[in-house]
């Protein structure tokens, strides 16, 4: 596997639909597929709503490390039983997964110009 680099800030602890979580912002170094996904549940607290890497994700739940090995990494992890009643909610309430891009900058395509777009999450 190629080396990936996550930056992330807590910008708060609040109740989404009754359930402690924490809002994040995280800040992608390096550009891999899944990266933020990944090393969200590598670190015990996958995004909301995540089909692949959530609680009942598709794919690698806790990105690929044991529930033992996440508990060393992380001690302040998410546990199932929060993760199973979070993602409950979370089908129950229709949402998608909770991952939004506030800010994107890119050099346009046509006219090379550097642009800039924000939007708050809707969540």
């Amino acid at each position: 596997p190629k080396a990936s680099v996550t930056q992330f800030r807590v910008v708060k602890h609040e109740l989404w639909m009754g359930h402690k979580v924490t809002r994040v912002e995280l800040y992608p170094v390096t550009g891999r597929t899944h990266q933020l996904r990944v090393h969200c549940a590598a670190l015990g607290h996958p995004i909301l709503g995540d089909p692949a890497y959530g609680y009942y994700g598709e794919a690698n739940p806790n990105g690929g490390f044991s529930n033992t090995m996440i508990r060393s990494i992380s001690p302040t992890y998410a546990t199932m039983e929060l993760r199973d009643n979070v993602e409950k909610s979370v089908k129950e309430s229709g949402r998608t997964m909770c991952l939004h891009a506030k800010e994107l900058s890119l050099n346009h395509p046509v006219t090379g110009e550097w642009v800039s777009f924000s939007a708050a999450p809707s969540f």
